[in-house]
């Protein structure tokens, strides 16, 4: 009889608790993240930049918000899969923190800013940022391009570039007198392999009007004159060496022509 007693009051005193609780300041689990009262929970803001040289020094700017002065927050990159701490410090009384960055690699770097919890506020992360550090190269070439060509008129040298890096250097004939080659940025727009005569084993087209383009030659033995000013504005190639770019270089590759 004292058992049933227990069991038909246990539902009453439940109930009582409920309604005398919020009297009390005190909250069921799970009441505070609902709570309009609640503090709300931290966002933190990274800002890097997008692209950057090695051997630059750069400023990485962090916020949270809302303020929190004082609270700790850690810069971190991906390494192997995992984040590992880059730098870190406090927030000044703005709720801001600048941290000088040099990479010590090329390549993508992937960083975010983590804010470690405090007594009164949760810890947060921020969106990932993917900065581009650029290989250093002789033409500025940026890391990000898979395949880039640079033409040196003045050397008639044509430079291929991955990723940054100079693959290969060719001597190349390029325009005579009357037909200059053309200076500035273009990307290669059309290909055909194999070619005929003047255009030797392939073409590249990169340029119109005029259809300048990369391509082998049926003239070989004017690629070993200098000054080689004997195309139609043109980039002339052995055979050998014009296929050997043709199949690196795809539709869209970047050709940057400079004096």
């Amino acid at each position: 009889m004292r058992y049933t007693a227990v069991m038909w009051l246990r539902p009453l005193l439940l109930l009582s608790l409920c309604l005398i609780a919020p009297a009390l300041g005190i909250a069921p689990a799970g009441a505070w993240a609902a709570s309009p009262g609640a503090a709300p929970e931290p966002v933190v803001t990274l800002k890097a930049p997008s692209s950057l040289w090695l051997g630059d020094t750069v400023t990485l700017r962090v916020t949270v918000e809302p303020a929190i002065p004082g609270a700790a927050v850690v810069v971190e990159s991906m390494v192997d899969g995992a984040w590992a701490p880059l730098a870190g410090g406090s927030l000044d009384e703005a709720s801001r923190l600048s941290l000088a960055w040099q990479p010590d690699t090329y390549g993508y770097v992937r960083l975010r800013a983590s804010l470690e919890a405090g007594l009164d506020y949760a810890a947060a992360v921020s969106a990932t940022k993917r900065v581009v550090v650029n290989r250093p190269n002789k033409h500025d070439v940026p890391y990000r391009f898979a395949h880039y060509v640079v033409i040196v008129v003045h050397e008639y040298r044509l430079y291929y570039y991955e990723h940054g890096r100079n693959v290969r250097t060719f001597n190349v004939a390029l325009g005579r007198p009357g037909y200059h080659t053309p200076i500035g940025s273009f990307h290669i727009y059309a290909k055909r392999r194999p070619a005929a005569g003047p255009l030797g084993a392939c073409v590249m087209y990169y340029h119109q009007p005029g259809g300048i383009a990369i391509h082998g030659t049926d003239q070989p033995y004017l690629l070993k004159r200098f000054p080689r000013p004997f195309s139609h504005g043109c980039a002339r190639m052995y055979n050998s060496q014009a296929l050997w770019l043709y199949a690196r270089c795809p539709r869209g590759t970047p050709v940057h022509n400079i004096r």
